[in-house]
């Protein structure tokens, strides 16, 4: 009867799940679910103590969930904030001249690097299908390395904000249709059709042509949308759909194209941080787009 009687029990449990709810706090900082099983206090007690330890079976084994800690004395501590930057020209926002990166997510990067009082280095990623080694495996939540921001032209979506955090929003956009003149004799989303629309894959392009596009024949694309838009060049889709500043570089570019007069969506860009940022980092990277997005708008886009 002693070992079952709770009343024993009660006080040794007590410090082990006060002791529990730091250790969950402190390596799990960057989990949604440590933060939930930290604030269950209102739970009865054997329930608390049952789900730490369900949490810490289940957890502890992952190393994803554990990610340290990227903060600002960190990286001001190491001299040097670490950049990851998609490795294809992506309009004004990303371009790589001769192996040096420019644009407006360069000049951000910079300007993050200038508040933080440390340089910035550059590693260049492809964008991937979610395979390992690439940006969309890190937004589906896979390893970071040792890298503390992606700087590119990543939309912010819910489903990605699971897994990285994201910053207030430095450009506002959307999807386009990007077609052949003379395609169609009036470019609207209802004369496409039964017409091939083509779209990157694992991309928010994909999720407006499958919203917006559902009477069309959709083409699922590997690569990035450059490589979308070489499949339209070479007759492989009649339209696709792609971000809004690629669909207007491509315009300017090719006459023979026209786009839709009209945004499918309308989505925002920002810098991506590993979720265990801490605040002070976030703050930093944050008061930076507020301080530079005018600036930088007027520079690259108008």
């Amino acid at each position: 009867m002693f070992l079952w009687d709770y009343t024993v029990w009660e006080a040794p449990c007590q410090l082990f799940w006060e002791r529990g709810v730091v250790l969950v706090m402190q390596f799990g900082k960057n989990c949604l679910c440590a933060q939930r099983v930290a604030s269950f206090p209102s739970r009865s007690f054997r329930e608390r103590s049952f789900l730490l330890l369900l949490f810490l079976f289940l957890c502890l084994p992952n190393p994803r969930i554990w990610a340290s800690e990227v903060s600002a004395s960190a990286i001001q501590e190491r001299g040097v904030l670490r950049v990851l930057l998609e490795d294809e020209d992506w309009a004004y926002f990303l371009q790589w001249g001769e192996g040096k990166p420019s644009g407006l997510c360069i000049d951000l990067a910079e300007a993050v690097g200038e508040a933080l009082g440390v340089p910035v280095s550059y590693e260049p990623l492809p964008w991937g299908n979610n395979e390992d080694g690439t940006i969309t495996a890190i937004l589906q939540g896979g390893p970071w390395g040792p890298f503390d921001m992606i700087a590119s032209a990543v939309t912010a979506t819910p489903e990605r904000a699971r897994w990285v955090y994201f910053s207030e929003p430095y450009a506002f956009l959307g999807q386009m249709v990007l077609a052949r003149r003379g395609e169609v004799r009036v470019l609207s989303l209802e004369n496409l059709k039964n017409k091939r629309v083509g779209f990157p894959r694992n991309t928010t392009s994909e999720i407006a042509a499958r919203n917006f596009l559902i009477s069309s024949r959709l083409v699922s694309l590997s690569g990035d949308a450059v490589s979308t838009f070489q499949a339209f060049r070479e007759g492989l889709v009649d339209a696709i759909v792609i971000d809004s500043p690629l669909a207007v570089s491509f315009l300017k570019q090719y006459p023979e194209t026209e786009v839709l007069d009209k945004l499918l969506t309308r989505e925002s860009y920002a810098l991506v941080l590993p979720l265990s940022s801490d605040m002070e980092y976030k703050n930093i990277v944050n008061r930076v787009i507020a301080e530079q997005r005018v600036f930088l708008e007027n520079r690259w886009v108008r």
